[in-house]
């Protein structure tokens, strides 16, 4: 019986994790399609960069200040102690709030100014890199480009709404076990060459030129 016990308890410990990880990877996969199109690989790619500032200031205005507090985000009746469907409704929430409370937030004449110049400052990022590639283009594919740009824009801001999120969540469902993530994290960024972001970063690339090459 304390075998079946442990089958059970490693079976739901499997569809926890899988649950919350297949949003991401469904971001991952629009994104990896976007790039046939796009050709940009790596983490340095402003749309990407652009995508996640989005994010960032949709987290500041629809996550309240005190749930980033350290007794709210570890404490066992903290804001991040849920179950994973509580989890999963509170991210949804998130989602749907971003873009509603962001418009609100940047009103002309309401909200903080600074909230404003950091929005301008991605969407400055984002129309150069546009602006460039449509010359280097000189309108080939414009539609597909224009369409794969937005997408991975819209993908890299949501992604970042629902990875803050899971992150505090996390934190409060592992707790001590955080710790030896972190030390395994830090172990392999001493001894391997290179660590492990970094060959995560390297397959998506390898992931994507293989889809193009594939589709040339």
């Amino acid at each position: 019986m304390a075998f079946i016990d442990l089958l059970g308890d490693a079976g739901d410990l499997i569809f926890r994790i899988l649950a919350v990880v297949a949003p991401l990877l469904a971001w991952q996969w629009a994104f990896l399609v976007a790039q046939t199109e796009r050709g940009v690989r790596g983490l340095t790619d402003p749309t990407l960069i652009a995508g996640a500032m989005i994010g960032v200031a949709a987290i500041a205005v629809v996550v309240p200040e005190f749930a980033f507090g350290w007794g709210a985000v570890i404490g066992a009746q903290g804001a991040w102690d849920l179950t994973l469907g509580e989890f999963f409704a509170r991210a949804a929430r998130f989602e749907l709030r971003a873009l509603p409370e962001l418009l609100e937030h940047t009103r002309i004449g309401d909200g903080p100014g600074h909230l404003r110049l950091w929005l301008q400052l991605a969407f400055a990022i984002w129309l150069v890199r546009l602006a460039v590639c449509l010359l280097l283009r000189r309108g080939r594919g414009a539609a597909r480009f224009l369409a794969a740009e937005s997408a991975t824009l819209a993908v890299s801001a949501a992604g970042v709404v629902y990875m803050v999120p899971l992150v505090l969540w996390s934190i409060n469902q592992l707790n001590v076990w955080l710790l030896l993530v972190l030390i395994v994290l830090i172990q392999d960024y001493r001894y391997e060459k290179p660590p492990l972001l970094t060959r995560l970063a390297g397959a998506m690339g390898t992931t994507s030129a293989g889809r193009k090459d594939a589709n040339s």
